[in-house]
């Protein structure tokens, strides 16, 4: 009776002989490298059908769409490897080195294929993830992952529930939420930060910490600054590490919202505030300054404030409209952003004006928390 294992030995030596038998053929080059283009392209097509197949904001998981192709394309590079070693273990020196010697401008045709593909065929599936953060309290994975947009470095954070290896990503926070590189600045080293009490999620990025997102309300917690200016980024990294350090404790105690009129409460009592600041500021002019709210709106989850600046001197008085954005944060109210435009119909008023926009600025700027 035959040995099963000295079988299966001689079976698995045929096969390689074959295998590299067909590698030494001509025909092998062409087919390996049409396999390899023709894998770049199917792969844009796959992402642009799922793209336009898949309910809006989900997605095959990356681990799986890029471990597939780029394991595919790990095969066909030791495919070519080994045909090379073939070649030159068969003393057909010329033709081993004529492979060897094409590679390069394959990568290239390849890296052209790609590039236009990506531009002519473009889709919203995101591949390998950057950073991931678990929740344990939602049993969720949040993943980092570059965004679809040819022309600058953008991020989209998706959901895996339970387990990393979900094929399913769903888009928990996309673009909108989500500042980008205009300019191609602080792209280096993006990561998730998921604060104590897991309600906040920050990204950090080029050394800086740029965005931060109140989870369950879906709200940014920081507006778009101008890339220009750099001095505005650390800022806002100092804002966004006091959000984390107030949201550092964990909590199993849900915070209630506030009331319409809780929220008008607190914000008439900053407006009373504020008046007798600016008062203390302007009295060595004459000036007595009071502040009123005007209209409170909701918008879009956060909360539009409109404010009366008045300033009474004698028989003169000048009227001054603000405004600020502001959010809920844990039962307060975290301010984002101020008016920061004026008004007038005189030079005196002008004066006045920026005077007040100036003070304002000063006592309360961006993320300034309202109790």
């Amino acid at each position: 009776m035959d040995d099963p294992g000295k079988t299966s030995a001689t079976g698995v030596r045929e096969l390689l002989r074959r295998l590299a038998a067909y590698l030494e053929h001509p025909n092998a080059a062409s087919l390996l490298v049409g396999m390899f283009i023709a894998v770049l392209l199917l792969f844009q097509a796959a992402k642009l059908a799922m793209t336009f197949l898949l309910p809006s904001g989900w997605q095959i998981s990356g681990y799986y769409l890029d471990g597939a192709f780029y394991g595919v394309l790990l095969g066909l590079g030791g495919a070519w490897l080994a045909s090379i070693v073939v070649l030159a273990v068969g003393r057909q020196y010329k033709r081993s080195l004529g492979r060897l010697l094409v590679v390069p401008p394959i990568l290239l045709v390849g890296g052209l294929v790609t590039a236009l593909s990506y531009l002519f065929v473009p889709s919203r599936i995101s591949g390998w993830p950057i950073d991931t953060a678990y929740s344990p309290s939602r049993g969720k994975h949040y993943v980092l992952a570059y965004d679809v947009v040819p022309t600058d470095t953008c991020y989209l954070v998706f959901s895996a529930k339970s387990t990393l290896v979900n094929p399913i990503w769903k888009v928990e926070f996309d673009g909108n939420l989500l500042d980008y590189s205009e300019d191609g600045s602080l792209t280096e080293n993006p990561h998730l930060i998921l604060s104590g009490d897991e309600k906040v999620l920050v990204i950090g990025r080029g050394g800086h910490l740029t965005d931060a997102i109140l989870i369950d309300a879906h709200q940014p917690l920081t507006q778009f600054v101008p890339w220009a200016d750099q001095g505005q980024w650390q800022r806002r990294t100092d804002l966004i590490a006091a959000i984390l350090a107030r949201h550092a404790s964990p909590t199993t105690q849900p915070v209630a919202s506030l009331a319409d009129a809780q929220i008008r409460t607190i914000l008439q009592e900053f407006c009373r505030d504020l008046g007798r600041t600016l008062t203390r500021e302007l009295s060595a002019d004459g000036w007595r300054v009071t502040c009123q709210v005007d209209e409170v709106r909701p918008d879009r989850g956060r909360i539009q404030l409109w404010f009366v600046v008045e300033c009474a001197k004698g028989d003169t008085t000048h009227h001054f409209v603000r405004d600020m954005t502001l959010v809920e944060d844990s039962g307060c109210l975290l301010m984002l952003q101020q008016d920061g435009g004026i008004s007038w119909s005189s030079a005196e008023e002008k004066r006045l004006c920026e005077r007040v926009r100036d003070l304002i600025l000063e006592h309360a700027g961006a993320g300034t928390l309202l109790e």
